[in-house]
């Protein structure tokens, strides 16, 4: 009975072991982001927005880690992560070398999900490589943010307004910077508690990077791109945050489709209670949304 006992407790240990082997993420770094890798499977590649934590995709890891291989990114310059030398430049550099991690450590093409302005660069790196990607969801992240704003603006009127933007960012001190990023938190997501938590990310990130990036994302239109992006898409937006400054659900659907019109392969999901942080607000609805799009465009079969 003892030698039994002893016998099914070396099993249960070597089991308990092996499992939290296989769930323990892979650390990966370069000058340009972070990288955990956790789970086995497919590829999947997942990519924060503005000032954010890779963090803010632990739920999506804990749903799909089973399933897929998971690449979980944090940007240089963003949530404590050190500024890249960026001589000026941060995101187009970012979009290749973000390109070059997946050529290099990807086996076969990915499941990409970009929130905000990692929906951007989902769009650009589709746009520049399709043969990287299996499946893009874009979560509230355009292939043309001025578009939302000022799309109805002359060119030159709009870009003096992303001048003046950029002018007045820069010009911030760092007290300043730090002391905005819970109010800007708090409009984005519902959460009250997740929104004073992750203003940290804001607090940390390096604010001439976050001033660059936001510079580069506002005067950057891959619209005209979209059509060599023969990549299943879905694009998740948000407007319920912003109703009280006239969105309307009708109208950013249609600024949206006008963005993406010229998209092969392209599909629209929308929550009216989501804020800009779609995936914290509605989990439940969020994935349901990406499982039906996985298993009906990407052919693969997703349970849960």
């Amino acid at each position: 009975m003892k030698k039994h006992f002893i016998g099914s407790f070396i099993i249960l240990t070597l089991i308990s072991s092996f499992t939290a082997t296989s769930l323990t993420a892979r650390q990966i770094s370069s000058p340009w982001f972070q990288v955990e890798v956790t789970g086995s499977g497919s590829p999947m590649v997942l990519i924060p927005g503005l000032s954010s934590s890779g963090e803010v995709w632990q739920e999506t890891v804990e749903r799909y880690q089973d399933r897929f291989e998971i690449h979980v990114f944090t940007l240089a310059g963003f949530a404590g992560v050190p500024a890249p030398d960026s001589a000026g430049v941060f995101l187009p550099v970012i979009k290749q070398q973000l390109i070059n991690y997946m050529e290099e450590n990807l086996n076969e093409p990915a499941v990409i999900i970009g929130h905000s302005l990692g929906g951007f660069l989902t769009y650009w790196i589709g746009s520049k490589r399709p043969d990287l990607l299996r499946a893009a969801v874009a979560v509230d992240g355009m292939p043309w943010l001025a578009g939302l704003q000022f799309g109805h603006l002359e060119p030159e009127v709009r870009q003096q307004q992303i001048e003046q933007m950029y002018a007045g960012m820069r010009n911030q001190t760092d007290t300043q910077f730090r002391a905005m990023q819970p109010f800007i938190f708090s409009t984005m997501i519902r959460d009250s508690e997740k929104a004073a938590k992750w203003s940290r990310w804001g607090e940390t990130s390096d604010r001439h990077i976050v001033a660059l990036a936001m510079y580069e994302l506002y005067s950057i239109d891959l619209s005209d791109k979209l059509s060599s992006m023969d990549v299943p898409t879905l694009q998740m937006y948000s407007w319920a945050a912003y109703a009280a400054y006239g969105a309307t659900r009708e109208g950013t659907l249609i600024n949206v489709q006008a963005q993406t019109d010229k998209h092969p392969d392209i599909s629209f999901a929308t929550h009216d209670e989501a804020w800009h942080f779609m995936m914290t607000d509605e989990p439940e609805w969020f994935f349901s949304e990406i499982d039906s799009f996985l298993n009906s465009r990407s052919g693969m079969s997703i349970t849960n």
